[in-house]
């Protein structure tokens, strides 16, 4: 590995990175997307999974152009991540790696870094991890809707065709079916009707099996006329 080539190279591996969680750390599981910022400016997108297995923290990244590595160091203490390996460039060793925290909104925030074997910090930049709400929307949910009458408990269930996700709302009384479902990052939006007028609801996941956000009331008008938490777990 050229040394020119290592900041690259850290943003292929830091931005789709496999983890192992331990028992103790399930908020942490899951599949990411990482963005990292280059020193110019640009964003590497790619693919961060998490998974829980045994006690034992470990790690893999695989790049957009198929390179896989393993992990030296993998740690998550319940907040932050911190995941890295080693390398030699031209001779001489160095780190690569990315320290993270995980923020009550269930995003990863920190920076990617390349250090020499002496622990000076070579190159750096701002890293994202947002949770690929993608690979886990489909199936049923549990949902909880505050109301002024008290919770409203129903189940959803999302399901996608081709590129397009749907979804209904599904209670003894029957089923509604969604409109304008909408995927991106970890989060999910969709609108269904309900009297004369229409609830939209947007959540992100913030845990493995966990989606939280606000549903709103638009009645025939156009008006906002009530609001509210509504929450998911699988």
């Amino acid at each position: 590995m050229k040394l020119k080539n290592v900041i690259i190279t850290a943003m292929t591996v830091f931005t789709a990175i496999s983890v192992s969680a331990n028992d103790q750390n399930p908020g942490i599981v899951g599949v990411w997307l990482g963005l990292g910022e280059d020193n110019n400016g640009g964003v590497n997108r790619n693919t961060l999974t998490i998974e829980k297995k045994g006690d034992k923290l470990t790690g893999k990244s695989e790049g957009d152009n198929g390179d896989v590595r393993d992990l030296d160091r993998v740690k998550f203490d319940g907040k932050t991540l911190e995941a890295s390996l080693d390398f030699e460039a031209d001779g001489r060793k160095g780190v690569l790696g990315v320290k993270a925290a995980l923020d009550d909104k269930g995003v990863l925030r920190g920076n990617w870094y390349v250090k020499d074997d002496s622990g000076a910090e070579l190159y750096s930049g701002d890293w994202k991890g947002y949770r690929d709400l993608k690979r886990s929307i489909l199936g049923d949910w549990e949902v909880s809707a505050e109301t002024n009458d008290g919770a409203n408990e129903h189940q959803v269930e999302f399901s996608k065709s081709g590129y397009l996700y749907s979804g209904k709302a599904k209670s003894p009384e029957g089923a509604i079916d969604f409109n304008e479902v909408a995927v991106k990052r970890n989060e999910v939006s969709f609108e269904l009707p309900f009297g004369e007028g229409t609830v939209k609801v947007k959540a992100a996941q913030t845990g493995p099996k966990k989606l939280a956000g606000e549903w709103t009331y638009v009645d025939q008008f156009g008006e906002e006329t009530g609001s509210g938490k509504w929450t998911a777990k699988k």
